[in-house]
């Protein structure tokens, strides 16, 4: 079938039900977590060990005077 690019929401799901079960002490396996919402060992490893960098870098600056709205 070969490589699956998983959209954000389902690496967003995986990553927070990784973060709550830390922060709450519940022991679990990653692999369950996984297979529960569709995602390969590999990938899922590969989802978790990415960083998030790309949130801290939306800054964006405006060129021109913005005209918009009200006078």
């Amino acid at each position: 079938m070969g490589f699956q690019h998983h959209i954000t929401p389902k690496k967003a799901k995986v990553k927070g039900i990784v973060d709550y079960l830390k922060a709450r002490g519940i022991p679990y396996f990653k692999s369950d977590i996984f297979r529960f919402y569709g995602v390969g060992k590999t990938r899922g490893w590969a989802i978790l060990s990415e960083n998030d960098t790309i949130t801290g870098n939306r800054t964006y600056y405006l060129v021109f005077i913005d005209r918009r709205g009200r006078k």
